[in-house]
């Protein structure tokens, strides 16, 4: 990961890294978040399928907690994100205005994290497109309530989807 993070992330300035389903752990995440503080042109970073976890999310969410980051796409699916995660991500959606896709589906995050999203998206931030919460089997009926006062306070999320 060391590597990846020199080479691709710090001295070629990538503007797009696809690490989609390998073993990447929230080690691997931390070493993926020093190294994006200095890069000032990746746009998209694909990390479905992986081990990150809500401590390497953690470090993620760190990493593009500014204002000036020029990241447009986090996919992080299926890397046993919880809600504690989910706050994790919403906190950095009160700072981060550049971010448009946030895709988070097939983790483990829940109403709760729901809520926060939410919340965040409502009263914080209205420059995210798409927040991507598919197969989180821990949302229920809870959850709807927030999304409908979502949906209907933050216009950006009522984009069309026929990209």
């Amino acid at each position: 990961m060391s590597t990846v993070a020199g080479q691709a992330i710090i001295q070629r300035q990538c503007t797009e890294l696809r690490l989609k389903q390998n073993k990447i752990t929230s080690q691997g995440a931390l070493i993926l978040a020093d190294a994006l503080r200095h890069n000032i042109k990746l746009r998209e970073l694909y990390l479905y399928g992986n081990q990150i976890s809500d401590i390497g999310s953690r470090s993620l969410a760190q990493a593009f907690s500014v204002k000036h980051s020029t990241l447009i796409r986090l996919s992080l699916g299926s890397n046993g994100i919880t809600d504690e995660g989910a706050r994790y991500f919403a906190d950095m959606l009160k700072i981060n205005r550049t971010l448009r896709h946030l895709l988070l589906s097939a983790n483990k995050i829940g109403d709760r994290g729901c809520s926060q999203l939410a919340n965040t998206l409502i009263y914080y931030n209205t420059t995210l497109e798409r927040l991507d919460l598919d197969s989180n089997r821990a949302v229920t009926d809870s959850s709807v309530s927030n999304f409908v006062a979502m949906i209907r306070t933050n216009d950006n999320l009522l984009q069309k989807r026929d990209r």
